[in-house]
């Protein structure tokens, strides 16, 4: 798993960025497939799998 920083959530997506590389490293999820409640700047774990993404708070 991949640690990254919420950078924003609204009601259709959910923008994810890496530490690393914040402007080259980023993911967009759709909000649907986030079953967890989130807001900007939480640290997260970000594995994809079978039926989309698990995502863990840190």
């Amino acid at each position: 798993m991949e640690k990254y920083i919420v950078e924003q959530i609204d009601d259709f997506f959910g923008v994810f960025s890496n530490n690393k590389n914040k402007d080259l490293n980023r993911l967009l999820i759709p909000y649907k497939l986030i079953k967890v409640p989130l807001s900007k700047g939480d640290v997260v774990e970000i594995e994809r799998n079978d039926k989309g993404y698990q995502i863990n708070v840190l």
